[in-house]
């Protein structure tokens, strides 16, 4: 069974804690959230990684291209703050195959 975790600064992982989440992997560095990012992508026991946007925005392009390919675990980026992001619509239409997010 997979399990799900959190990535991201403290403050960000603290909820998902308190709502039940315990695999957190919280960063404060931009290499520090690299190594942590390749290891998460490697990480056969967890399904699904919530990830936060700005931890997310500052990865490296070549492991930032790995999270929005990769089917496991599944990388679903969160905001604090009400912003479009292009990942999180490139993730779901992997997901699902639609684009829900398309502008008419």
């Amino acid at each position: 069974m997979y399990t799900i975790a959190t990535f991201g600064r403290d403050r960000f992982t603290i909820g998902f804690n308190l709502c039940g989440i315990k695999d957190s992997f919280i960063v404060s560095e931009r290499n520090e959230a690299n190594k942590t990012a390749r290891e998460l992508l490697n990480n056969k026991k967890i399904g699904l990684v919530i990830t936060e946007a700005e931890v997310y925005n500052n990865l490296k392009p070549d492991i930032k291209d790995k999270i929005l390919m990769t089917i496991s675990p599944i990388f679903v980026v969160l905001s604090e703050k009400n912003q479009k992001d292009d990942s999180l619509r490139l993730m779901i239409k992997k997901a699902i195959g639609v684009d829900l997010l398309k502008d008419d």
